[in-house]
């Protein structure tokens, strides 16, 4: 796919249609075999320039030095003024490393999302990525962004969130200051520094599952 002597067509047309298809906000390539880098955002081709002039070189650069075949990163885009959800995988070829390409996704189009599905669920779910140190990156409720899972849960349950597993959903249950009950699940992503913490409060399960044996 991608071209040493320069911008591959083939390569273009593959991103522009990709984009079109798929509603990524943004998505991009980078060669390291042309040192090319290619920026696509919200269906145009917004940046074409050399990697090591480009302000993305030391995000390629750290993401090579890992050595991992993706990574998930929540960072703020200078460039497209915003925060971004970004996940990058490694391009191969005969296990020689190619470049990088990756999708963008504003974190205002995930909340937007998420608040949809609460409403035709019909409950409330609070939905965290927390590193391993319990900073809350991302939240669907924007009172906790850039929180700490340590406001919010007693040393315990924090403790056994940030040694979650990446093989599967790990289910406690918490319950508040106010009483109420929660379930809480999580799970590592893998090749990332980020865990997924799910927060339902009890009452809105069983009140949940009471309706559901009517249409079962």
């Amino acid at each position: 796919m991608l071209n040493k002597a320069g911008d591959s067509p083939k390569s273009i047309s593959y991103f522009e249609e990709l984009n079109n298809i798929i509603p990524y906000d943004t998505v991009f390539w980078a060669s390291l075999n042309n040192n090319q880098y290619w920026l696509y955002h919200n269906g145009e081709l917004i940046q074409s320039q050399a990697i090591n002039s480009s302000e993305y070189q030391s995000r390629i650069e750290s993401f090579l030095q890992e050595k991992v075949p993706y990574e998930i990163k929540i960072d703020y885009d200078e460039n497209l003024q915003n925060d971004f959800v970004w996940v990058n995988a490694l391009i191969k070829e005969d296990n020689s490393p190619e470049g990088v390409v990756g999708v963008g996704i504003n974190i205002d189009t995930i909340f937007q999302s998420l608040e949809e599905k609460d409403k035709k669920a019909g409950k409330h779910t609070d939905l965290w990525l927390v590193n391993g140190s319990g900073y809350i990156g991302l939240s669907k409720d924007r009172e906790y962004q850039n929180g700490t899972l340590q406001q919010f849960f007693p040393p315990a349950l924090v403790g056994a969130i940030q040694a979650a597993s990446d093989q599967h959903f790990s289910i406690q249950e918490y319950e508040n200051e106010d009483d109420e009950l929660y379930d809480i699940a999580y799970k590592r992503i893998p090749h990332s520094e980020w865990i997924v913490v799910i927060r339902t409060l009890r009452a809105e399960n069983i009140a949940f599952l009471n309706d559901m044996k009517y249409i079962i």
